[in-house]
């Protein structure tokens, strides 16, 4: 069991930092749990979770927590053990993120339902961005997280065929 106020802190040698969170508690408990974000350094947070997973986890208002306070917040809705669509908007996305990263202006954390699949690829698309090889991405998030990333053998084939996400 994981307590909320965890934070997988990834290294990356760039001045902001990158990692992955457990979804916040919904309902009563969500303000709580995004202050925490906020203590911890945290500036932007992604979520990997479909709109139907919100309404089920009871986070509907996540985004009104984070931006009440004083968080970005970024949906990337994808389904639960699947890959998101590297579309233009999310490649620039993940740009921005990378950038905002390297010149220490944003500390992000990803979120999916256990911040192991979905939110281990979001966070290796950004990492993508600073060099290195796949296999090494996927050990230094695993590493921070704990366990083997991503969920899915589907995930790993997917993250080899984008890589690296420019």
């Amino acid at each position: 069991m994981t307590d909320n106020s965890t934070i997988w802190w990834v290294k990356t040698n760039t001045p902001g930092k990158l990692g992955l969170v457990p979804r916040p508690r919904g309902g009563d408990w969500l303000a709580d749990d995004v202050a925490a974000w906020r203590r911890a350094g945290i500036t932007t947070v992604v979520s990997m979770l479909m709109p139907e997973e919100e309404a089920e986890l009871d986070l509907q208002g996540e985004r009104a927590a984070c931006l009440a306070a004083g968080l970005d917040f970024i949906s990337v809705a994808t389904s639960d053990r699947g890959t998101p669509d590297l579309t233009h908007e999310l490649r620039g996305l993940v740009t921005k993120l990378s950038q905002n990263m390297y010149n220490g202006t944003d500390n992000i954390v990803v979120q999916c339902r256990q911040s192991v699949g979905r939110a281990a690829l979001m966070v290796a698309l950004i990492m993508a961005r600073f060099g290195g090889a796949p296999g090494a991405t996927i050990t230094a998030i695993g590493y921070a997280r704990g366990r083997d990333v991503p969920d899915t053998e589907e995930q790993r084939v997917w993250l080899g065929s984008v890589w690296p996400a420019r």
